[in-house]
């Protein structure tokens, strides 16, 4: 089956996204599985924008509940059956999934990150363990600057939507930064922005792996965060994208 024509994947995976390439030039036996964990990261996501922290936490307490019934093969919402069908029994017992609630969870809970470390400990815990279990899709060894790729695409991910995210209940910027941009003058949010792209480019690990979907998060990362820098502060006004034939051809040549 195509992920792309499943109705609850197929969401997380417009035509033409990043995610859409990733899953694409995956192995077609995969390709389904990895969907469906694109899918369930989406499904964390949202949760950051939901306004009232404790309707989140419930949210996010339903989904804890619901990988419970996903593994005694009892899912009762329709991507949680997908997760049955096409996850293997490892994957959904991967200490992995119950790492990536908890580090939502906490940050639902405190609603603000502090400081520059506190935030790379957030995409380590997130975007960090989702590269960890799309490598363990492949049943082969993750290389051990896996979470760091992740770490640094997810960066990139938060920081090319940055005029939506400062406007989020709970922003993934530090506090410091976002209250700079809410109060400083037009003219300085222009250092502003470069002070998070140098931020973000300091997750960047020294040597990716050679090949494979983590490479290709780096490289996606490292070209995405090129443009927000040329653009300067349209990142505020917009969110910033390569184009789909970019995107394909970083993906395809990683």
């Amino acid at each position: 089956m195509d992920v792309t024509t499943q109705s609850s994947a197929g969401s997380a995976l417009p035509a033409g996204s990043a995610p859409y390439y990733l899953v694409r030039f995956s192995p077609q036996s995969l390709r389904s599985a990895l969907g469906v964990l694109f899918a369930w990261f989406a499904e964390m996501e949202k949760l950051h924008g939901i306004s009232d922290a404790g309707v989140a936490r419930t949210r996010l307490q339903w989904w804890r509940d619901e990988i419970a019934r996903v593994r005694h093969g009892d899912a009762s919402h329709p991507l949680g059956r997908e997760m049955q069908a096409h996850l293997a029994k490892r994957i959904l017992a991967d200490e992995a999934l119950l790492r990536i609630m908890s580090a939502t969870d906490s940050h639902l809970a405190a609603g603000v990150l502090q400081d520059e470390q506190a935030l790379a400990g957030h995409l380590q815990g997130t975007w960090g363990e989702l590269a960890l279990l799309l490598q363990r899709m492949r049943d082969v060894d993750a290389p051990g600057n896996l979470r760091d790729c992740g770490a640094y695409f997810g960066a990139v991910e938060i920081l090319r939507r940055l005029g939506g995210e400062i406007r989020q209940p709970r922003p993934r910027i530090p506090t410091g930064t976002v209250r700079r941009l809410q109060t400083a003058p037009v003219a300085g949010h222009a250092e502003i922005v470069k002070l998070l792209c140098d931020r973000a480019e300091r997750l960047r690990p020294a040597e990716p792996p050679p090949r494979g979907m983590a490479k290709a998060m780096v490289r996606l990362g490292d070209a995405r965060l090129k443009e927000i820098r040329r653009g300067g502060t349209a990142v505020l006004e917009s969110e910033m994208d390569l184009t789909p034939i970019r995107l394909l051809w970083i993906v395809w040549s990683a």
